[in-house]
């Protein structure tokens, strides 16, 4: 009985010569990957630990191999998965084969031989609809975010060269040997059938072929690290060291140190973790498709951007060069981020881009003075009195003594702290939904206080503009104040305030408190029934999404919780909801600062909401309802924004 197997090397004179192919094309792959590892540690150590285990593990099964960010677009997800899956299996393959070839370990024999030929075949014949599928989308889909590069069609027409010519060589193999098993490779049994036609010596033929698909597979691994392909080098381990961070997160700064750099303006200031994030983008214009600068012709794109710092990363020897001159990336792109965190939210590779971006800030404004002329004011009026607008520090707390809301500083200590923010106690529309957010908790019997005029600016916005000195100070103004005073919970209506409460006071200063935004306070005081929603509303309204809230902090359910339990209420979704809600534009200090090019945001997403057909918009976020209400003038008709706490304030018993 004839033992299913095969020669490896069959009619391939002079194989030796293949070595002598692999070790050229390793020394350019090693060449070009030398240059990548000097730039990557040719940059500042990161401040904040990597470390892996499990959770690092589990992201990468996540994000990396099962490509759960990918499959969001089910064509795409499916063909990458199809693709990358194939290429693992070839590539296991092949080394199963090396190990017969070069070790003399035989074991293409009897039946593993049969079922390892069939999964080879299947393998390449996923890989190969991949492939179609991806030429597919860019050439007939085209969503807007990929743009056909020649790059992009170089790496398809290469991978699909190098799997046909596969397939043929094994159809011109198994007819020359007329070999019995070849419905175990059935992709090749058909070139085989196809083969068979032809009444002549295909060896030759079958010699060509081989070398040239041999060929074609070196010179793809060549390529890898000077196209876009390398990503399949680099995004594995930035997705391993992703896997404790949250979208948004910012560099802890040491201020005070006088040897210390701030921020990244050169190639050996930014840190190794963002270099390997510049070096794993894949270029896919994910980040672009919810991005609210690059949607309203601002001059930022997410994706522009990571081309840009490859580039410029590539120039370190030119040590002195700064990122942010106009040839290289203009310092208007870096202000025209409104920090919304979609772009991170949406990228396959979990790529930072606001925490670079707010490096990078850092640098302009810490090493330069460069700081938005719109933003001065107001830095200097958050530095002196603690609020934006320049208000005498106390009269922070008036609004509230007609309320009878208690101060700390008067009873002592409290179950709970109602940290108000600066738009809550200083504008005037932001203070309707202080006093709703009062009445409720009045309604609900909560033992609660507010600071008063010893409560400051969270620094969010001064953060994020890059004056991480005046955040630092101002947070350590706040957690001293906080401490002082026995609280068991903050609450705030404010997202914003809510973020760096809870995140990066613990982040940047190490303070740790429990802070809920009122939404899920409310959310979880209705749910155990301890106030009622009583009457009837009898209108329809959408709900705009908060970037602080839900992308940067995950709350999504809890507002929707609280609309569902409001009698008459009808909740109309907008189409860009839940993760890809689409910014207000108040973010990163924009709330102060003018646009200068292209469609205000505000005015684009109170346009998107209003899609819906409804005229009453919803936020849980102050800032959000400052913009919309802004955006909204510019829409025919009547309509109203307002504040999740206004609407609970009119029902609750």
């Amino acid at each position: 009985m004839i033992v299913p197997s095969r020669e490896v090397y069959w009619n391939i004179t002079n194989h030796n010569m293949m070595y002598l192919l692999l070790i050229t094309v390793l020394v350019v792959f090693l060449f070009r990957m030398g240059r990548y590892m000097s730039v990557l540690l040719n940059g500042k150590k990161n401040p904040v630990s990597l470390a892996g285990g499990a959770k690092s593990l589990a992201c990468l099964w996540r994000e990396g191999l099962s490509q759960r960010r990918i499959r969001r677009d089910p064509l795409a997800g499916l063909m990458h998965l199809f693709l990358f899956w194939g290429f693992v299996v070839l590539f296991i393959g092949t080394l199963v084969v090396a190990l017969q070839a070069d070790f003399n370990i035989h074991v293409l024999v009897g039946q593993f031989y049969l079922w390892f030929s069939l999964v080879l075949d299947l393998a390449g014949l996923f890989a190969l609809l991949g492939v179609v599928g991806l030429v597919y989308r860019r050439l007939i889909i085209r969503p807007p975010g990929l743009k056909g590069i020649t790059e992009d069609w170089i790496l398809l027409i290469g991978i699909a060269l190098i799997l046909i010519s596969g397939f043929v060589v094994e159809g011109l193999r198994q007819v020359a040997n007329n070999d019995p098993w070849a419905l175990w490779s059935p992709v090749g049994w058909l070139f085989f059938r196809f083969f068979s036609l032809f009444r002549v010596d295909l060896t030759f033929a079958h010699r060509v072929l081989w070398w040239s698909h041999l060929s074609l597979s070196m010179m793809f691994i060549a390529y890898i690290p000077f196209s876009k392909a390398r990503h399949l080098l680099f995004a594995p381990f930035n997705i391993f060291f992703s896997a404790n961070r949250r979208i948004g997160d910012l560099l802890p700064l040491e201020v005070n140190k006088l040897d210390n750099s701030f921020g990244a303006s050169k190639a050996n200031t930014f840190t190794r973790k963002h270099i390997l994030e510049t070096f794993s983008c894949t270029h896919c214009g994910r980040c672009e498709l919810g991005c609210p600068a690059f949607l309203t012709d601002k001059p930022l794109s997410p994706k522009g951007l990571n081309s840009k710092l490859t580039d410029f990363l590539g120039r370190k020897s030119e040590g002195e060069q700064v990122v942010t001159s106009a040839w290289t990336l203009a310092p208007e792109a870096i202000w025209a981020c409104t920090t919304c965190g979609y772009c991170e939210s949406e990228c396959p590779v979990i790529i930072n881009q606001v925490g670079r971006i707010v490096e990078m800030r850092r640098s302009l404004v810490l090493e330069h003075g460069e700081v938005p002329v719109e933003m001065r004011p107001i830095m200097r009026n958050i530095e002196k009195q603690g609020n934006p607008w320049g208000e005498w520090w106390g009269y922070r707390g008036e609004w509230a003594k007609s309320l009878g809301v208690p101060l700390l500083k008067d009873i002592g200590k409290a179950d709970i702290l109602y940290w108000v923010g600066c738009l809550g106690s200083f504008d005037e529309r932001s203070r309707e939904i202080s006093v709703a957010v009062i009445k409720s908790l009045k309604a609900l019997l909560v033992d609660f206080a507010i600071l008063g005029k010893e409560e400051r600016c969270c620094g969010d916005a001064v953060r994020r503009i890059g004056e991480e000195y005046l955040f630092q100070k101002l947070a350590r103004e706040n957690i001293a104040t906080i401490e002082k005073y026995s609280i068991k919970k903050i609450i705030t209506n404010c997202p914003h305030c809510f973020n760096v409460l809870k995140n990066e006071y613990s982040s940047a200063m190490g303070a740790s408190f429990e802070v809920q935004h009122y939404s899920e306070f409310l959310a979880e005081r209705l749910q155990k029934g301890a106030a009622e929603l009583v009457g009837n509303v009898n209108k329809s309204v959408t709900y705009h999404d908060s970037c602080y809230l839900g992308r940067y902090n995950g709350i999504y359910e809890a507002p929707r919780q609280v609309l569902a339990g409001i009698p008459g209420l009808q909740l109309v979704e907008i189409e860009r909801n839940l993760e890809k809600s689409f910014c207000c534009g108040a973010g990163g200090g924009h709330m102060w600062m003018d646009e200068g090019t292209g469609d205000r945001i505000n005015q684009v997403r109170s346009q998107q909401a209003l899609e819906t057909g409804v005229k009453t918009i919803v936020t849980s976020c102050p800032f959000c309802l400052t913009m919309l209400e802004d955006g909204s003038r510019s829409v025919e008709g009547a309509v109203e924004v307002v504040d999740l706490a206004e609407l609970v304030a009119k029902v609750i018993s």
